[in-house]
């Protein structure tokens, strides 16, 4: 008897551990008609740029174009998908509504479905050539090209690291470093700090990512980084030159894993693997694209970042946040979307450690 209810208890327990892991941390299901046998996991070393752009968005066109041809880095526009523009029975034949909101406790939005599906073309787009290495953009970020290029030559070098790897990101993110990668040449450091929530100072040895404070320190820029060390912040947003006040940091580069979400796929490089991998659970859409390609422990993939941030991105006049509409969902899926995301934070953190 005792065996017996033992064995429930067991069986009870496995079954509340399998449904809590499905409802967090393994959500993501296999598109079934994906074969990835279709493409090549084998390039030829060199490296891509792929930008989406909307057909109605020729202002952000023209002030990218400057930017990627100074990038030296050969590049494809890739038309972005205006979702409001697509019939209801195309965007029912890829999204998955019910998963959505139980996820993120808000309605799938027309301009959420056109950003994952622009994705997911330059994904095809990408696997379809021969190149290694693609870097995707969306047309509504800000960078530095020298800077950039040079991170972007120094990260290939050492690909072993990383699958995908994020320039552009939001929420802190509490980076755990790696390795610290010295650029060529050292004097070029340019960098986009929040000053609501980070400061991107490195020195030699170890990135200082802290939250900032007012400072009374008129060369600041207004924001400590710590008590010991003042981050210059021009214009609020870009810090260029030296990090630190008269002093040349010679690594400015980090790759590090972040220990809580971060978001935003404005800006990022990926190889062939992680292209495949991504294409292989891309539909249906269950979240925003840039909820879902951060959850490498789906993949089996090396999801980390470049610290300090090389890229911002104006997501306040976002084509995806001019289509979507905020709208009141019953409370059951509040908290079933507060599960999920407290369970992903967890799968975050230990994949920092872990993975």
């Amino acid at each position: 008897m005792i065996g017996i209810k033992s064995a429930a208890i067991t069986s009870i327990i496995i079954l509340v551990i399998a449904v809590i892991v499905r409802a967090g941390i393994f959500v993501l299901r296999d598109s079934p008609k994906f074969d990835e046998k279709v493409y090549s996991a084998v390039g030829n070393g060199s490296v891509h740029a792929y930008f989406i752009n909307l057909e109605q968005s020729k202002d952000r066109l023209t002030k990218l174009l400057p930017k990627l041809q100074k990038l030296g880095i050969e590049f494809t526009r890739i038309p972005g998908v205006y979702g409001a523009a697509l019939s209801d029975d195309e965007k029912e034949a890829v999204a998955d509504r019910r998963t959505y909101i139980r996820l993120m406790h808000n309605p799938l939005g027309d301009g959420t479905i056109g950003c994952y599906l622009s994705h997911i073309n330059a994904w095809k787009a990408f696997l379809e050539s021969e190149h290694s290495y693609a870097m995707i953009f969306e047309d509504d970020v800000e960078f530095v090209p020298d800077s950039l290029r040079h991170a972007i030559d120094t990260l290939v070098k050492n690909s072993h690291l990383w699958d995908i790897i994020t320039f552009d990101y939001i929420h802190y993110g509490h980076p755990r470093q790696l390795i610290s990668l010295p650029t060529n040449p050292p004097e070029s450091v340019s960098c986009f700090v929040d000053p609501v929530l980070e400061c991107s100072c490195t020195s030699v040895y170890t990135p200082l990512l802290r939250s900032v404070s007012p400072s009374n320190n008129p060369d600041s820029g207004g924001f400590n980084c710590n008590p010991q060390s003042v981050c210059r912040i021009d214009s609020g947003l870009q810090c260029s030159g030296t990090p630190f006040l008269g002093r040349v940091c010679p690594n400015p580069i980090s790759i590090v894993k972040f220990r809580t979400r971060v978001g935003n796929a404005g800006c990022y490089l990926i190889n062939r693997k992680a292209a495949i991998k991504l294409l292989s659970k891309a539909l249906p859409i269950m979240m925003p694209v840039d909820h879902y390609f951060v959850r490498s422990w789906e993949f089996g993939l090396r999801f980390v970042g470049v610290a300090p941030k090389l890229v911002s991105q104006d997501s306040s006049v976002s084509i995806r946040k001019q289509q979507d509409h905020k709208a009141r969902v019953p409370i059951k899926y509040r908290i079933l979307s507060v599960i999920h995301q407290a369970l992903s934070q967890a799968a975050t953190c230990i994949y920092a450690y872990l993975g």
